[in-house]
Order: structure tokens, then C-alpha cells, then sequence
């Protein structure tokens, strides 16, 4: 476990610098999983996303604008 969130680290996938403040034990939300999907899929599978592809979704206004953005971006990916 201890490799595998070192490795999420180098790649920018998550900011924590501890598995404790991470909560990596508990459950991946959506919001979480398409920050870390998009990051893997833009840096190590070399993807780009097609900005034409129409990705709206009515339930994430209230998130944070960033994870927004990772949501949409996953989508378009």
C-alpha cells in the first residue's frame, strides 16, 4: 500500500503527504476517482480529451471548482 501511494504521489495524483490524512482506507468518491483516472490517463497512458464531447452533469455544482473540472475531464477523456 505504502508503494502504491508513493507512486500516486509522484505522479500528482493526490497532494497528501500521509496514507492517514488521505483516508485511502475508506471508499473512493466519484470526484476523487476522476481527479486520479484523468491524471494517470492525460500523464502515463499519454490520453487527451475530446472537448467536444459534451459531459454535463446537474449534481456536481457544489463541488469545489477544481474537482469539477477533473469530473468534466474525465469524461472527456
Amino acid at each position: 500500500m505504502d508503494n502504491a501511494f508513493q507512486y500516486t504521489c509522484e505522479l500528482g495524483m493526490t497532494e497528501e503527504l500521509s496514507i492517514q490524512k488521505e483516508e485511502i482506507d475508506e471508499y473512493i468518491t466519484r470526484k476523487y476517482a476522476a481527479k486520479m483516472i484523468s491524471i494517470f490517463a492525460i500523464q502515463e497512458l499519454g490520453k487527451r480529451p475530446d472537448e467536444e464531447r459534451e459531459c454535463e452533469f446537474s449534481d456536481i455544482k457544489n463541488q469545489p471548482k477544481e474537482l469539477q473540472g477533473f469530473i468534466k475531464l474525465s469524461c472527456e477523456l
